[in-house]
């Protein structure tokens, strides 16, 4: 009975096969961790072409410029200005004249050099008769400090030349030159009229540190004043 119990159990006993051994079970082993998406970023980025990868500048900083040429620093801005002139206090009578010179200017600072001739002015006859005429030449150096904005400007002048006097009208005139050496200030406008060339207008007053008094037989026909004045008007052509 036990042996029907066991054939019946096992039919592959009563047969004599030999049972199979039982199927391995795979092991479990823990899976390996998921890449995270800050990881599998790069690894994707490398494989791709050196040329293909855009390069991005450095946060912070700002991409390279191209360095424009700068303009050549020893460069000195000249012009040329010429004025006629009408004058108060340097002759025996109101007198005409004209000036000529160069210019240069550095940003707020200005100085000009002028050439004045000064026409002559003939003083009032005398009662005894005769007169004297005066005329003037002579060099004015003028630093001013110059207001681009409003194209005014503010100067000093120096002025050093030769007061030309002679007598009119008298048996035996002479003629004598002085040293005349004058000190004074002047206001200047010069706006622009068309491309380099500016409009020039400038107030002087002026005071003689070598005054003279002029003499026409034993009275006195004119003498240097405290102050003289002139107002000019003219152009100034400056470059570049």
């Amino acid at each position: 009975m036990a042996l029907a119990i066991s054939i019946a159990l096992d039919p592959s006993a009563a047969m004599g096969i030999a049972p199979e051994p039982p199927a391995p079970q795979p092991s479990k082993r823990p899976a390996p961790p998921a890449e995270t998406d800050d990881v599998a970023a790069p690894r994707a980025a490398a494989q791709l072409p050196a040329a293909s990868a855009p390069v991005s500048p450095a946060k912070g900083r700002a991409p390279p410029q191209k360095k424009q040429p700068s303009k050549a620093t020893n460069e000195i801005p000249v012009g040329l200005r010429a004025t006629l002139f009408g004058a108060v206090g340097a002759a025996p009578k109101p007198a005409f004249g004209w000036r000529i010179g160069p210019s240069m200017q550095w940003a707020w600072f200005k100085l000009s050099a002028e050439f004045v001739e000064q026409f002559a002015a003939s003083s009032a006859e005398q009662p005894l008769g005769g007169s004297a005429k005066v005329s003037m030449l002579e060099g004015k150096l003028s630093p001013c400090v110059a207001f681009e904005k409003t194209s005014l400007a503010a100067c000093g002048l120096l002025g050093v030349g030769a007061l030309r006097s002679e007598g009119q009208g008298v048996e035996n005139p002479s003629t004598q030159s002085n040293w005349n050496v004058t000190l004074g200030g002047r206001f200047e406008y010069s706006p622009r009229l068309i491309g380099p060339l500016h409009l020039l207008l400038n107030a002087d007053l002026n005071r003689s540190l070598t005054p003279i008094t002029l003499r026409l037989r034993g009275e006195t026909v004119w003498k240097t004043p405290l102050l003289s004045a002139n107002l000019g008007a003219g152009a100034e052509l400056r470059f570049p």
